[in-house]
Formats: structure tokens, sequence, C-alpha cells
């Protein structure tokens, strides 16, 4: 995997086995074995924003917000709660609009915290 500040990319190298010339040939294509695939290297390249894990560390981190969905989701609720009490108190004329608006801003802003927490400790444990 390498960083990159552009798009998603999937670059493939594929090696085969190619005899260097006519006399190789002659001696060795007995099996017929000239343009042989060899190997394939695949190299992926991801933006710096993207979170890079192993497969392991993906499963772990499945098995991770599985075993703390209930509480997340009950610190979410409380986090959402506490920030729209404070953004009430500082504008208590808020409109309703505006306060959904803030509730989706603050969850989202809670998901980003605690998926970066989970992976964190995913990533410490190896």
């Amino acid at each position: 995997m390498e960083q990159t500040t552009g798009k998603t990319q999937k670059e493939t190298k594929t090696t085969y086995w190619v005899y260097k010339n006519d006399w190789y040939k002659f001696w060795f294509n007995l099996a017929d074995n000239n343009h042989e695939y060899a190997k394939r290297v695949n190299t992926f390249k991801i933006p710096a924003n993207w979170i890079e894990l192993s497969t392991d560390q993906a499963e772990k981190l499945a098995d991770l917000v599985k075993q703390q969905q209930s509480t997340m989701e009950k610190e979410a609720k409380s986090y959402v709660q506490d920030g729209l009490v404070k953004a009430m108190t500082e504008n208590p004329t808020m409109s309703k609009e505006d306060q959904e608006k803030l509730t989706k801003k603050l969850a989202t802003e809670f998901q980003q915290q605690a998926l970066a927490k989970l992976v964190e400790e995913v990533k410490t444990k190896e």
C-alpha cells in the first residue's frame, strides 16, 4: 500500500518467464513453458485520509464494534444531547432545522471520534 494525494488506484505487475534467446528456447522449450506465468504483485494507492488495516485488524475492528455497539449508542446519544444543550444555551432561538442539522453534525463527529479510537485500539494490540 502506498499513500497518494490523488484518486485510489490499483497497479498490477505481472511477471512471466521468457527465454533470453532462440538458443535457450531450442534446448529448454521441451515443456512448452515459454511465456509462463511467474508472479503477480498488486500495489494499492490510497488517499492519506483513508484508514489502512490488515485483514486481521479489520476482523478485530468488526468484532470490537459489535461488542461495544450498545455502549457506543448510549455515549452517542449523550454526546449529541450535551452538544445540543450547549448550543441551545448559547442560542435559545435556534430553529428546528438548525437543531436537526446540529444533531446530524454532532452524530457524525461522535462516529468519527469513536471509530478513530477503535482503530487506534486495534492497531496498538498488534
